[in-house]
């Protein structure tokens, strides 16, 4: 996956890879004074969903910029334009044709007003809209408020509709976050077959409605390359080509370094760590993550001038009872690169770190650990958003005596198996976070809590 070049503004970009495009607003505020020529916006979504199969996305929001995304089934060129959100494409600040790659596009925009809400949309070649998305550029460096947050995990394809996803389509979400398992493509070993396995992920009408609807920032987990078994024992061409397709297929980018892990600030208020916890795994050398990525975690995490430290994690972090084994596949059967981290965030000035994670195909609002100096470090798991239900829920919910056994009132506020849409409100100005779980059935809060770590 090459590195994304900058290009001036307002020229026509042809590109295989991923172009960046200054926006046509010089500075801050300016409004276009003249008119583009651009085709009414109909309503059709038939003929959006012939053309751009597979919606649009926005993402990688940091400082002035954004990364942009569709696919045409058309698999040529497609106009972009991009507006503020109280104006309309006839006064984009955006207007460019770019070039896809076999029906792809992806563009980073840069020079964006910071806190200011845009929409986008693409045109193909026939004049025909996608659907038309919308996000937030982050905030001043300066500006410390709540930040509402929606987030999930573990969505397979086979077992749509995801009704939490509309749930969160309809909030006036600042942030939507993605916890891994995004698309399940276990089998996959060629391109085609990756792009295949996504395709039926993006496809999908409630995440087509919600990934146009707010700006994203996700990590992977397992499955976008292959089942937990199978991911340690598959050739380096396959993990590689998963890869590849993960950051073909959303509205993200490799590092400088070629890396997963990055973070983005929101002013004051909250900095997001993204971590990679699978493909940097050396289970012979006890490393869950890297060296690198541990060093790096550490010295942003002591940097980060923001009030709120939000990880998103994919696999848990907590220590868990032994009956729920399996170490292996989590930070648990990692001990020392746990400790490193934990000890790191207790025994340092570092606070208000919070972990956010999936995989395990429930909900729910634990302690890091039962007791001790690490007891006031909060884990959220997020969702499910629609996956088969835990095994190790079912079994505890089986039987009342097993359930303690498994979530220990000490430590767990909630779980559930339920599928559901998550919510985080993070407010610098009271130091609390509230947690809500709204039922993807019912659209009832089935659990809502204000957190601190005091």
């Amino acid at each position: 996956m090459s590195s994304i070049p900058v290009l001036s503004r307002r020229r026509f970009i042809q590109t295989l890879a991923v172009a960046s495009v200054a926006t046509s607003s010089a500075c801050e505020g300016e409004r276009r004074t003249t008119q583009l020529d651009v085709p009414v916006f109909t309503d059709d979504p038939d003929r959006r969903a012939l053309t751009f199969p597979y919606g649009i996305q926005a993402g990688s929001m940091s400082g002035q910029s954004v990364i942009l995304w569709g696919y045409t089934a058309d698999s040529g060129a497609a106009r972009l334009l991009v507006w503020r959100e109280h104006e309309g494409p006839e006064h984009s600040v955006l207007d460019e044709w770019i070039e896809s790659d076999s029906g792809y596009l992806k563009v980073r925009v840069t020079d964006l007003d910071l806190e200011q809400i845009y929409r986008f949309g693409w045109l193909s070649e026939s004049n025909t809209w996608s659907d038309v998305g919308r996000f937030r550029t982050v905030d001043r460096d300066e500006t410390i408020r709540p930040l509402l947050i929606g987030a999930t995990a573990c969505t397979s394809a086979g077992r749509a509709p995801f009704p939490s996803l509309l749930t969160l389509a309809a909030l006036p979400l600042d942030v939507f976050c993605h916890l891994g398992d995004m698309s399940y493509n276990d089998g996959a070993t060629t391109r085609d077959e990756f792009r295949s396995a996504w395709g039926l992920t993006l496809k999908n009408q409630q995440y087509r409605q919600l990934l146009s609807s707010v700006g994203t920032y996700q990590t992977w987990d397992d499955h976008e390359v292959a089942n937990n078994d199978d991911l340690q024992d598959i050739d380096s061409l396959t993990r590689q080509t998963g890869i590849d397709a993960f950051f073909e297929s959303t509205p993200t980018q490799p590092t400088s370094n070629g890396t997963l892990w990055t973070s983005y600030t929101w002013g004051k208020t909250a900095e997001f760590f993204v971590l990679d916890c699978r493909h940097e795994r050396v289970a012979s050398d006890r490393l869950y993550i890297s060296i690198e990525q541990m060093n790096w975690l550490k010295s942003a995490l002591a940097a980060s001038e923001c009030h709120f430290k939000i990880i998103l994690n994919s696999v848990p972090i907590a220590k868990l009872p032994a009956v729920w084994l399996s170490e292996n596949e989590r930070w648990q059967g990692f001990p020392d690169q746990r400790d490193e981290l934990l000890d790191f965030i207790t025994n340092s000035p570092v606070d208000n770190v919070w972990f956010l994670s999936g995989d395990f195909h429930m909900g729910a609002v634990w302690r890091v650990e039962k007791t001790g100096l690490r007891r006031h470090i909060w884990e959220i798991l997020c969702g499910p958003g629609g996956s088969k239900q835990s095994a190790r829920y079912e079994l505890a919910s089986s039987d009342p005596s097993l359930f303690e056994t498994f979530f220990e009132a000490d430590q767990v506020k909630y779980v559930s198996g339920d599928w559901a849409a998550t919510t985080l409100k993070f407010d610098p100005v009271t130091d609390s976070v509230t947690v809500t779980f709204i039922d993807s059935e019912t659209g009832e809060i089935s659990y809502q809590d204000v957190l601190k770590q005091s």
